[in-house]
Parts: structure tokens; C-alpha cells; sequence
């Protein structure tokens, strides 16, 4: 079993540090850092970290919004008001 996170920031003024802190704490032996706008389906990061996902390997997100976005969108969902709500999420890594 191989663990990876993935830290993303919308912006190039922030950092992905204290992300990948965070998922370096739950376990993650490899990181991917992304910046890109949450608006952005393409995050080329993310497709990268889910590629090298094998059976029984865990990806780490700091944000579950990140991960259920991403779902979302590879499976050609859009955010109507029915499923808008903003997810909850733990100060714990979100596993994937």
C-alpha cells in the first residue's frame, strides 16, 4: 500500500506548504502540489496522483471539497442548488 496526498491552492500567492504538512502528518509518502483554480476542470496534478493509484493505495486531501469536485467532475456532474451545499470537512485529511 502506497500512500499519496494531493494539496492544491487557487492562487499563485498562496502556498501549498501548510497542506502538504498536513498530509505529510496523516502518512502521505508522496505529495503532488497543484496551483489551479477550483473553477478548472484540467488539474493535471490530480490526474497524476490518481494514475499511479494502485488497488489498497490511499490519496489524502486536506480538503474534501478538492476531492468531491474532482469527482464530480470525471464522472461530467455540475453543481446545481440541489447538490451546491458546501461539504463539511475535519481538520483531518480526507481519505480518497
Amino acid at each position: 500500500m502506497t500512500t499519496y496526498g494531493c494539496a492544491r491552492v487557487s492562487t499563485d500567492g498562496q502556498s501549498v506548504d501548510a497542506q502538504v504538512k498536513q498530509l505529510r502528518q496523516a502518512g502521505a509518502a508522496n505529495v503532488f502540489r497543484e496551483t489551479a483554480s477550483g473553477a478548472r476542470a484540467d488539474r493535471p496534478q490530480l490526474r497524476r496522483a490518481l494514475a499511479k493509484l494502485d488497488a489498497g493505495d490511499v490519496c489524502y486531501q486536506t480538503r474534501i471539497n478538492h476531492i468531491l469536485r474532482a469527482a464530480m467532475e470525471s464522472q461530467g456532474l455540475r453543481r446545481t442548488p440541489a447538490n451546491s451545499k458546501k461539504p463539511r470537512s475535519s481538520s483531518k485529511p480526507a481519505r480518497s
